[in-house]
């Protein structure tokens, strides 16, 4: 009796913390949005947001991100440019389906973000504690709750779903669920290009976790397929060349500025080190790998878009959360102070960017 409590327990715990600390930290960023013209003008929005969602949640369209106006538009209207090339298809299906129970469909891609959010959460506290214990696990989780760019994964953007599917599906690889895991992975794949680093990252899993190596690579292959099938159907579709295919997979650089590029420096450079602590943990090495590839393609676009994308670059907080763990007094500091960064990005966001 005693071994079946201890087994309730442990699950309970396993799908608690995970799911608190997503709540307390989008509660903290949304109580920071209702307070935020306390310390400067109102809130601004993007341009694109219809006004029926503006209207009705003032609060949500300031939190949203650019990308959804973009996914609203394709949602709505469906792939009929070439500017719609680089929005993968998961989003703006799911986005249109609970837009019309939520009202419009912005509103429905905020619910999507927010539901797969609290499950890519649960899916990484889940994983890092397969592979680290959950001491490791707590502290990664912290990070990445804490992480400056966190905030974009319930912003109605794409990086909530990619955080879920690329999880969720490693962390079924992981417990030897390889059919299931190529199903979510290929799913993380139509929902943004960065989903396939999470397939590479099941190819790289410790041989005692996962010891078929065909399966293994059956995983990657399905998703990098699916990765090469869809802008190709696409390019068919809306007669595109080259150059705008592979415009699709990785977003062309943009033109930065001094606060963006030490913006992209501090916070890449910051998942660069978790990805290099990997490869002095023992088992853990090949993960540097597909975290390596990872930080590649953020260098290699140079662009808002592209570095966003290391908030989903899990291999990253799994080092950093390791190294944490054995030197517990920088553990909170760092936390804290990385949440601090957030909360300034959100309000420059808020007010200064969308005003520009």
């Amino acid at each position: 009796m005693s071994d079946s409590h201890s087994h309730h327990r442990d699950r309970a715990g396993c799908f608690a913390y995970p799911i608190l600390a997503f709540v307390a930290s989008r509660a903290l960023i949304i109580t920071f949005a209702l307070s935020a013209p306390l310390f400067g003008g109102a809130l601004g929005s993007e341009q694109g947001l219809s006004a029926v969602f503006t209207h009705k949640h003032p609060m949500w369209s300031a939190l949203a991100h650019g990308e959804i106006a973009g996914y609203a538009r394709v949602a709505r209207a469906g792939w009929s440019a070439a500017a719609d090339a680089s929005y993968f298809p998961v989003v703006p299906l799911l986005g249109r389906w609970l837009g019309a129970l939520a009202g419009s469909v912005e509103m429905g891609l905020v619910l999507l973000s927010l539901v797969t959010g609290a499950l890519g959460f649960w899916a990484v506290y889940g994983l890092f504690a397969c592979l680290r214990g959950r001491e490791t696990a707590r502290w990664a989780l912290a990070l990445l709750a804490a992480f400056p760019f966190s905030y974009h994964l319930t912003d109605g953007s794409a990086l909530g779903c990619v955080l879920a599917c690329s999880a969720w599906g490693s962390w079924l690889a992981l417990r030897g669920a390889f059919a299931r895991a190529s199903i979510l992975l290929s799913l993380g794949v139509l929902t943004h290009p960065a989903g396939i680093f999470s397939a590479v990252a099941v190819a790289c899993l410790p041989a005692s976790h996962a010891t078929h190596r065909w399966p293994k690579l059956v995983v990657v292959l399905l998703p990098g397929m699916i990765l090469l099938a869809w802008p190709l159907y696409l390019g068919q579709h809306l007669h595109l060349g080259t150059s705008a295919l592979w415009g699709t997979l990785v977003p062309r650089p943009a033109p930065s500025t001094f606060a963006w590029s030490a913006t992209l420096a501090s916070f890449g450079g910051l998942a660069a080190l978790g990805v290099l602590l990997l490869v002095w943990r023992r088992g853990l090495r090949l993960l540097a790998l597909a975290g390596g590839m990872h930080i590649a393609y953020v260098l290699l676009a140079s662009s808002p878009t592209a570095a966003f994308t290391l908030v989903v670059c899990w291999p990253a907080f799994l080092g950093l959360g390791a190294f944490l763990t054995e030197r517990g007094t920088l553990a909170a500091p760092l936390v804290a102070m990385l949440g601090s960064h957030q909360g300034l990005l959100l309000y420059c966001s808020t007010h200064f960017l969308r005003r520009t």
